[in-house]
């Protein structure tokens, strides 16, 4: 009985097997033009084939502009490093060594809102 348990079992995983394997899709690939769908590439899809699908971002012209770019000059980076080191010398607990961090990030967030 045991047997005809294991027989039925094997099956039952090689149908599952060859099912999930059937209907495997290929993945898209990114492109400098877009997304290209079947990846050429791809031996499960017919390589002459002209992509099927193409996906491009076209930006939304009523959506605002994006925000600048954070930069720092490198005296608040530097004057930051120093903060971060100050800091791991001086605390001796993890809860300390958070607020002083944080209290870094601080002092060079409020940099970067003066323009230095």
């Amino acid at each position: 009985m045991n047997l005809i348990r294991s027989a039925l079992y094997a099956c039952a995983v090689a149908g599952t097997l060859a099912a999930s394997a059937a209907m495997a899709q290929p993945v898209p690939t990114a492109t400098a033009d877009g997304f290209r769908y079947p990846e050429p590439g791809n031996v499960v899809a017919d390589p002459n084939a002209p992509p099927q699908l193409r996906m491009r971002e076209i930006p939304d012209p009523s959506a605002p502009p994006p925000p600048p770019l954070v930069t720092n000059s490198p005296e608040s980076l530097e004057n930051y490093n120093l903060c971060v080191e100050r800091v791991n010398r001086e605390t001796s607990t993890r809860a300390e060594m958070l607020n002083g961090t944080s209290q870094c990030m601080r002092e060079l967030d409020e940099r970067r809102r003066m323009g230095r």
